[in-house]
């Protein structure tokens, strides 16, 4: 679906459901995106988590695991750059890797990846 918004999400193996959804509510408000518009959320492989599945399921939105190749394809397409998700999960950016793999082929970011508690959030268009 063109226009579509896909959710990438970053984060720490203690991170909370809640944290999930706060991160992804404030991507949506600094974007100025509405929630329908969302179509699925993506996340780096391996990084599935109990509480990543309770919040994509609460947000009613397929999860789905991007493969680190993947995240490594899109690099230079990332806005930010953090040693942290490096050393976690070899991308620069996970969230914003996630986003853009899972929006597929000539994808956009709306921004920079936000940050909620340990959380990070990035939004990108699928054209």
């Amino acid at each position: 679906m063109s226009g579509s918004i896909i959710a990438g999400w970053g984060f720490a193996s203690n991170a909370l459901s809640t944290e999930f959804l706060y991160a992804i509510d404030k991507a949506l408000t600094d974007y100025r995106v509405n929630r329908s518009t969302l179509i699925q959320i993506a996340i780096p492989a391996g990084k599935s988590d109990r509480a990543a599945l309770i919040a994509a399921d609460r947000l009613k939105l397929p999860l789905f695991a991007i493969s680190h190749e993947a995240l490594a394809a899109v690099e230079a397409d990332l806005a930010t750059w953090s040693d942290r998700s490096i050393a976690a999960t070899g991308s620069p950016s996970a969230c914003e890797a996630a986003a853009l793999c899972g929006a597929g082929e000539g994808a956009v970011l709306l921004g920079p990846r936000v940050a909620f508690g340990k959380v990070t959030c990035a939004l990108a268009r699928r054209r």
